[in-house]
């Protein structure tokens, strides 16, 4: 899993550089991530879950770059 979430935030930090307008919407999650504690979720759900609801963003705001997270 950690293996995965990395690759996933490498992905993210990519799609970032090429197309920096994504920039706000990803920290933004990011700080409403970093905010909100699930209370009863265990440990690796919440981590896993992070970098995935990262990804959705993108590719809600750009459903063209949806095969760069094809995994």
């Amino acid at each position: 899993m950690r293996c995965r979430n990395a690759r996933l935030r490498d992905k993210i930090s990519e799609v970032v550089e090429r197309h920096p307008e994504l920039r706000d919407v990803i920290e933004g999650i990011a700080l409403r991530q970093d905010l909100h504690v699930q209370a009863g979720a265990p440990f690796l759900e919440r981590v896993h879950g992070k970098p995935q609801e990262r990804a959705r963003a993108i590719i809600e705001r750009r459903p063209d770059l949806e095969h760069l997270f094809d995994d």
